[in-house]
């Protein structure tokens, strides 16, 4: 008799971690297809930012990938929705730990402008610098 209430227990607490679990995994769906909206937008489409290389590929796959596992893990057993589910949130939290650690201890405060900007923003030397980027780039400047 005892097994059985602990049976039963174990699964209405299996249920309601795989319907927690499975709000979860639309949410992060949705997340990483927005990502993949952002990433073609800004990237692909309107081509105001630039990836180079192969590794580029990366910033269109990988939110795609993510979203379409975490929409077939809505189609699991609960307990593999739990397992699947515990390790998202797992790896998810260590990222963004990681990337706090990185964005309060850099060590390096400086902010990187670009070219012409920082070119614009100088004071000692314009056109020496100006000449510099224009040989470097095969352009002309105007200062």
């Amino acid at each position: 008799m005892k097994n059985d209430t602990t049976s039963e227990s174990h699964d209405w607490f299996l249920a309601i971690a795989a319907r927690f679990f499975n709000i979860v995994f639309v949410f992060g769906g949705v997340a990483s297809f927005l990502a993949l909206a952002y990433v073609v937008y800004h990237y692909a489409w309107t081509g105001e930012r630039q990836i180079l290389g192969r590794t580029g590929l990366l910033y269109y796959i990988t939110p795609c990938l993510i979203g379409v596992g975490l929409c077939c893990c809505l189609a699991l057993k609960p307990r593999y929705k739990v397992d699947l589910g515990l390790i998202f949130i797992s790896l998810g939290l260590s990222l963004w730990l990681g990337e706090l650690v990185l964005r309060f201890t850099r060590t390096s405060p400086r902010v990187y402008l670009p070219v012409m900007s920082a070119l614009a923003a100088s004071k000692k030397d314009r056109e020496k610098d100006a000449a510099k980027v224009a040989k470097q780039f095969a352009m002309s400047i105007d200062i």
